[in-house]
């Protein structure tokens, strides 16, 4: 088996690189849009697969939870967003919960891979899926490689962001001396 060269992407603890986007016709700029939230960026699989729409319904039954510990979440597509576009619409017609999950998510056109490679979500050894978690002051607290989509990442992502704020809050209150 190959090994992927992660050395130059450990980008944990180091300011996350600013960036201005596409998604949906709309511009994404980072940090700007996101002040005071924490921030999942990941990487979106280049075809529609069935692991899309699979992780699209888990994500739905978590999003009021992403949304509670002011949490954005922001796709990165490295292919066509028009194919993205069209997929989402097609689940706004089919479900309530999938309507809301395309109208909350911005999907971030980035075919160049120009963003994607800056956050290293992207390898061009082998397919992976990536996930940066970047805290409210901007600092990259996690990073997730996947080799393999699997639904259970969600409830995974989500675990790590409370565990990381329940931390920060308690360092907090040492320093106040609570």
């Amino acid at each position: 088996m190959k090994q992927i060269n992660v050395a130059n992407s450990m980008l944990i603890g180091q300011k996350a690189p600013n960036f201005i986007a596409s998604a949906y016709g709309n511009l994404i700029r980072y940090p700007e849009d996101f002040s005071g939230k924490w921030v999942v960026l990941f990487n979106l699989p280049k075809d529609l697969t069935p692991s899309i729409i699979q992780e699209s319904n888990g994500l739905t039954l978590i999003l009021d939870e992403f949304e509670n510990m002011n949490t954005a979440l922001v796709g990165f597509c490295i292919d066509s967003i028009y194919k993205y576009i069209y997929c989402f619409d097609s689940y706004k017609q089919l479900d309530g919960r999938m309507k809301r999950y395309a109208d909350y998510l911005p999907i971030v056109e980035d075919v160049d891979k120009s963003i994607a490679r800056e956050f290293f979500l992207i390898s061009e050894e082998k397919a992976i899926e990536s996930v940066v978690i970047i805290d409210s002051n901007g600092i990259i607290r996690s990073q997730l490689n996947y080799e393999n989509p699997t639904w259970g990442k969600l409830f995974e992502i989500k675990n790590i962001i409370q565990a990381l704020q329940y931390s920060d809050l308690e360092s907090t209150r040492e320093e106040d001396g609570n």
